[in-house]
């Protein structure tokens, strides 16, 4: 679960950079629609590809700028596959991943600009501070 969590989280913080001016160019519209392709995994192809110089590219622009305009979605995927990275170790009882756990949690959550979030990102590094084998904390 950590690991598709950090994935989700560097296509989330590539997409937040992506909406950025001048990050992305914009994906052209002329060619038609990207249709799917015959094989799962590819990107597809365009419509009419003979309207545009570079077809390839021009599919890639616009998977780009899908994938970016989705960072939302990607960092509610984060959260949650940390979340249950998190039940996952308390299950196990393995107190490192625990802790490692809630600190990637309340990373996401002050990644997140939604104020309940920053709150609860407040509370869950206080009560880290606070536990006694907590080796983490710099205080």
């Amino acid at each position: 679960f950590q690991a598709a969590a950090v994935y989700a989280r560097r296509l989330r913080e590539w997409a937040v950079r992506c909406m950025e001016p001048g990050h992305l160019p914009p994906a052209p519209t002329a060619g038609g629609a990207v249709l799917p392709s015959a094989f799962l995994g590819q990107a597809g192809h365009l419509e009419r590809p003979t309207e545009v110089t570079s077809p390839k590219e021009v599919v890639a622009l616009r998977l780009a700028w899908e994938q970016a305009q989705k960072h939302k979605e990607h960092a509610e995927r984060s959260l949650k596959l940390l979340i249950r990275a998190q039940a996952a170790a308390k299950e196990r009882n393995l107190s490192s991943w625990i802790i490692t756990s809630q600190i990637r949690v309340a990373e996401a959550y002050l990644c997140d600009q939604s104020s309940s979030h920053q709150e609860a990102a407040r509370d869950l590094f206080e009560r880290l501070r606070k536990q006694p084998n907590s080796s983490w904390a710099p205080f």
